[in-house]
C-alpha cells in the first residue's frame, strides 16, 4: 500500500489513483482505495428494483460488452456490474458515479 501521487491509473475504474493506492509491483498492478472497497452488488437509479453484481475483468477472451446506460464499450480487461435477470451491463467509472 502506498500513498501520495504515483501517477498509475486504478486498474479497476481506469481513473488516476488518489491518495492511498493498493500495488502489485511484480504485475504493475493498482488499485485506488475507493475501488479496493467497492461493493460486490449495488443498486442504481439507471436499473431501479434489481441488484447489481459486480464482475471483475477478465485476463481471458471475454468479448466487449456495451454499458446499457451510456453505451460505452466495456473492455475485456474492465471492471464492471450486471443485472443477472435482465443482463443488463452497467460500466465503470462514468455510469457507477451516475449513483
Amino acid at each position: 500500500m502506498y500513498t501520495g501521487g504515483s501517477g498509475a491509473k486504478c486498474r479497476i475504474c481506469g481513473l488516476p489513483c488518489n491518495g492511498v493506492i493498493y500495488c502489485c509491483l511484480v504485475y504493475t498492478f493498482f488499485t485506488d482505495v475507493s475501488c479496493a472497497f467497492m461493493p460486490k452488488e449495488i443498486t442504481h437509479e439507471a436499473h431501479v428494483g434489481h441488484l447489481l453484481t459486480r464482475i471483475e475483468s477478465s485476463h481471458i477472451g471475454v468479448p466487449n460488452k456495451d454499458c446499457r446506460a451510456c453505451r460505452v464499450s466495456i473492455g475485456e480487461r474492465e471492471t464492471y456490474f450486471k443485472c443477472n435477470a435482465l443482463r443488463f451491463l452497467f460500466g465503470l467509472p462514468v455510469c457507477f458515479a451516475i449513483a
